[in-house]
């Protein structure tokens, strides 16, 4: 399990912010297992504002190996070459999903 999350159950403080998870000395430039975890994914999941935020960060998009689906009520989202806009029934587009998956799934958390 890779995870990221403050005391009171958040990954962000006000304002969406995450500067927090820079805090911790990495000296040795770590990645902690991300790169080995991330090389067994093959799917990616996260809400609109997540996806919001990502986008705002000004870097590449960082899931390029990934398939990637964005949960939204909002019907004016469009499909792009990063992600694609899950309108419809969630649960069962998950079932699906999940059915058809050959890597695992990744659900990024949602901000506060």
């Amino acid at each position: 399990m890779y995870l990221a999350m403050s005391l009171d159950g958040k990954i962000s403080g006000p304002d969406h912010d995450v500067a927090w998870l820079e805090e911790i000395p990495n000296p040795d430039q770590s990645d902690f297992g991300y790169t080995s975890f991330i090389s067994g994914i093959g799917t990616t999941l996260m809400g609109r504002t997540t996806y919001e935020w990502v986008k705002q960060q000004g870097v590449p998009w960082p899931y390029t190996s990934t398939d990637n689906y964005v949960f939204t009520t909002n019907q004016a989202f469009e499909d792009n070459d990063e992600v694609s806009f899950v309108k419809e029934d969630h649960w069962a587009f998950l079932r699906s999903l999940k059915s058809g998956a050959e890597k695992d799934i990744c659900s990024l958390v949602a901000l506060s």
